[in-house]
């Protein structure tokens, strides 16, 4: 998934969900015995810790210091599989 692509389906949630309510975001994980967890934080790849490689055409594995990473927080309670049955 690309950022325009999350920015998408976040705005389409958002614009389906009434303006008084601020709803909150969680990260399901594992589909075969899912986990609803909480976020941590969202940075780019490059923010973590500064060292990635100045020259892009070195890096043949696909990654870019552009990269969204969205950090798992704690485990808030069990999620329901039929989540993950739809895509």
């Amino acid at each position: 998934m690309t950022l325009d692509q999350l920015l998408e389906v976040l705005q389409d949630l958002r614009e389906a969900t009434p303006e008084e309510i601020d709803p909150e975001v969680i990260f399901l994980s594992q589909p075969s015995y899912p986990f609803e967890n909480s976020i941590r934080a969202v940075d780019q790849r490059h923010g973590l810790d500064g060292t990635f490689p100045e020259d892009e055409e070195d890096n043949t594995d696909g990654k870019t210091q552009y990269d969204i990473i969205i950090m798992e927080g704690r485990q808030l309670r069990y999620g329901k599989k039929d989540h993950f049955s739809h895509y």
